[in-house]
């Protein structure tokens, strides 16, 4: 008598046979695409001035008004030049996050933070 080894080598029933061909075609259909057709995660970017100053002001600032000292000595240290923290701060009064408040000296600047319900904001207006 025969092992049973020896049986299964030699003959295989047909239904699995047909088990093994519809594998290999449906783990052939299921092969990740190649290389080539996927796509490459973007680039890191550089935040820009004025998305690192709303990022901060959402993050960091706790008060309603922000002076240019307030930006240029807590805020990033990307806009501890004047007049980049300038521009930033304009680019986000026309996005409408700030709102210039009036000021007793003619060189300092103020801005009142409007805070928004939004889950990932960004600038628009650069």
């Amino acid at each position: 008598m025969a092992s049973l080894f020896k049986r299964l080598a030699t003959t295989m029933p047909p239904s699995a046979e047909k088990t093994q061909e519809n594998l290999s075609e449906r783990l052939a259909t299921m092969a990740p695409p190649p290389a080539e057709k996927t796509q490459a995660p973007p680039p890191k970017q550089k935040h820009l001035p004025a998305q690192q100053l709303l990022n901060w002001l959402i993050q960091r600032w706790g008060k309603e008004t922000v002076w240019m000292k307030d930006i240029r000595q807590f805020g990033p240290s990307a806009l501890r030049d004047p007049k980049t923290a300038i521009d930033a701060a304009e680019a986000l009064v026309k996005d409408g996050w700030l709102v210039p408040e009036p000021t007793r000296r003619y060189d300092a600047h103020k801005w009142r933070f409007v805070r928004r319900p939004v889950a990932q904001p960004l600038v628009t207006n650069e």
